[in-house]
């Protein structure tokens, strides 16, 4: 796989594989520069009140060619996608997989979701059909643009000549980055890193990291008195763990994982629903038909994935949005318990942790919505069962995103766990 690719076509310069994230001011944009050591970038702003901007950032070992002027390939998808379902609402909600052809047999994958780009990336055929199928079996009812038929039967068409041909070119040009380089952390690009089945977390972590930077843009503008009532909780509203897995259980116990002649290889799930991909394994498509008829199967017959919603929703007598800031564990006894706990059942435990956050001035030891860390976790078990393990962690804070198998009895269970 490239990372950051420079592509003349014609009289212009175009570049694709940028490394996005979001931003609110100017001075978010130089800080992340910074911390990626990106000499070029292009901003979007955003035309939702409450969504962030987008900053495409282009990696170091092209700032020389840069110098001249190039056109993001990703930006101008982004703004032909968002016209093109014409109603700002519907393209803030909706996931985008598209796959543009390029010159010289290479691909450009981008996906969208809640208007923000969450992966830009390059490849060849191969490469990018099998991360546009993981992207899809992730995705829920994702919006398909797509070079040719030969991608999707249901994806709306696009070209790059048509891209170019309708974009405003100046307004997709990378610029300069007037800050000082070369100090800070070493650019990981995620366009480098394997998509693998479950990027939807990495989706997810960017999706918190937004909200927390939104919330305490608002508390810094509201009166300390009010503060209380204007911050909303991340875990509030969210199913508990518990109710998370049954649904999902429930889900899951209604598909014929084992039609005639197809193995499954993925099942995933999360609040929205779940998927099952298939493999064939000497059987025909009518017998994985006649149970989902509704899967979609790819062209060469030999693989399909069916996305299902949740039909039947079990509810949980507890809530988490009754949990309290108070009730939150510190960051060292979180880890602590945490660690115990897989150490003394069992289970395959990873943790990786925010900096430490400081609180409002003049508000020392208050536990404002400055000083909630999320820590994400990720567990992998196939001796306990998904509610035993649910049960062993802590109640306060978890917000489970997603619960994945690719063989009987082992899941993989990813979340966020916010403390204080």
């Amino acid at each position: 796989m490239t990372e950051t690719t420079l592509l003349k076509i014609e009289k212009n310069r175009y570049v694709a594989g940028l490394y996005w994230q979001p931003f609110y001011t100017k001075k978010d944009v130089k800080t992340l520069a910074k911390e990626v050591d990106a000499p070029f970038a292009i901003t979007l702003e955003s035309r939702a009140s409450n969504k962030p901007g987008l900053v495409g950032f282009a990696s170091k070992d092209c700032a020389k060619e840069l110098s001249r002027q190039h056109y993001s390939i990703g930006s101008m998808f982004f703004t032909y996608a968002r016209n093109t379902l014409n109603d700002p609402a519907a393209f803030n909600d909706a996931n985008i997989v598209g796959v543009i052809e390029l010159p010289e047999d290479q691909f450009l994958l981008v996906m969208i979701s809640e208007g923000l780009i969450i992966r830009e990336m390059i490849g060849n055929r191969d490469q990018i059909k099998q991360e546009y199928e993981s992207a899809l079996s992730i995705l829920q009812q994702a919006v398909k643009f797509v070079s040719d038929a030969s991608w999707s039967t249901e994806g709306r068409h696009v070209t790059l000549a048509q891209l170019i041909e309708t974009a405003t070119l100046k307004e997709h040009a990378l610029k300069p980055l007037t800050v000082t380089l070369g100090q800070a952390i070493a650019l990981l690009m995620m366009v480098a890193l394997p998509f693998g089945a479950w990027v939807a977390f990495e989706h997810y972590q960017n999706m918190q990291r937004q909200t927390l930077i939104e919330q305490a843009r608002q508390v810094q503008v509201q009166p300390v008195a009010a503060q209380k009532e204007k911050f909303i909780a991340p875990w509030a509203n969210k199913p508990t763990p518990l109710q998370l897995w049954e649904n999902c259980d429930v889900t899951l116990r209604g598909v014929q994982l084992h039609p005639s002649g197809w193995h499954y290889t993925a099942l995933g799930c999360n609040e929205k629903g779940a998927t099952v991909t298939w493999s064939r394994m000497g059987g025909l498509v009518e017998n994985l038909l006649y149970h989902h008829p509704n899967a979609v199967i790819d062209l060469d017959g030999n693989r399909a994935v069916h996305n299902l919603s949740h039909q039947s929703i079990v509810q949980a007598a507890d809530k988490t949005h009754d949990v309290k800031i108070d009730d939150l564990l510190g960051k060292h006894d979180a880890i602590s318990y945490l660690n115990n706990q897989s150490q003394r059942y069992g289970f395959q435990l990873n943790i990786s942790t925010s900096n430490n956050r400081q609180g409002l001035p003049g508000q020392p030891g208050q536990p404002t919505p400055e000083q909630i860390q999320p820590m994400s976790i990720e567990i992998q078990t196939h001796l306990l069962s998904v509610d035993v393990i649910l049960a062993l962690l802590p109640p306060s804070g978890l917000v489970i995103e997603s619960f994945a198998s690719s063989e009987p009895g082992k899941w993989i269970i990813k979340g966020v766990l916010y403390v204080r």
